[in-house]
């Protein structure tokens, strides 16, 4: 389809190569055309959904993990490519926020899997090490809150 014709009149959760594709890169639109869509069966929906929430709590949906810039994202765009009932402009725009999320991905490898604030992202840095007869203990920023050597 051209940028130039008319999109069809039919709902965005019922076209499956759009569908798929925000379920693949965010999961809540996703999961909310899922429940809309009249493509896949109850049962279907069912265990895509299922799915979908395990890889979100696994972590495969956040930005620190590479599955999702570099594999689910592209996916998507590929699929939307694909895809005859999707229009080019939508592809465009799925290109252009993963572009954004490659350079978030890239900045946040940069840091370390730092916030800007050096804090850590997605946990705690909370720990015990021992170097050189000294354990030190550290805060959930990572700061060194105690100190005690032999």
């Amino acid at each position: 389809m051209s940028d130039k014709e008319p999109e069809k009149q039919i709902p965005w959760y019922n076209r499956k190569a759009l569908l798929i594709a925000w379920l693949l890169v965010f999961a809540p639109i996703g999961l909310f055309g899922l429940w809309k869509t009249a493509i896949f069966e109850k049962n279907m929906r069912i265990g895509i959904a299922i799915g979908v929430v395990i890889l979100f709590f696994a972590g495969g949906f956040s930005l620190g993990n590479a599955i999702y810039p570099l594999i689910l994202f592209p996916l998507a765009i590929y699929l939307l490519w694909k895809s005859n009932e999707v229009m080019r402009n939508i592809v465009v725009r799925f290109v252009i926020a993963w572009v954004v999320v490659l350079i978030l991905f890239l900045v946040n490898a940069q840091l370390g899997g730092k916030n800007f604030d050096d804090s850590y992202i997605g946990g705690s840095c909370a720990a015990v090490t021992t170097e050189a007869g000294c354990t030190y203990f550290r805060d959930d920023n990572c700061n060194v809150v105690a100190k005690q050597c032999n």
